[in-house]
């Protein structure tokens, strides 16, 4: 075993600070306004921003979640936290 050579793993998580809400459309104008096809993360990180949703959420969503005529997402109880199907309207920015 090498647990004596690692240094100990602090049990208490600690969250990362959000952004201030205030700062976001600077962020999104400078980081993520032109965003290349295949630049999958950053268009993953503008999909939450739009949508309001954990990342686990936007990272785990498959295309059968979306109706795209209907402009809506729903996120089956299974991928939420409170276990319960969650439905997002999608802004015509979300969809695009």
């Amino acid at each position: 075993m090498v647990d004596h050579l690692l240094p100990k793993q602090n049990a208490k998580k600690e969250h990362q600070p959000a952004m201030p809400w205030r700062a976001i459309p600077a962020f999104v104008k400078a980081q993520l306004n032109d965003i290349e096809p295949g630049d999958n993360t950053r268009a993953a990180m503008l999909f939450a921003i739009l949508t309001g949703a954990r990342s686990g959420e936007v990272r785990g969503a498959t295309w059968g979640e979306f109706d795209l005529d209907a402009a809506m997402w729903t996120i089956p109880g299974t991928r939420m936290k409170a276990k319960e199907p969650h439905r997002v309207p999608l802004s015509s920015a979300a969809l695009a």
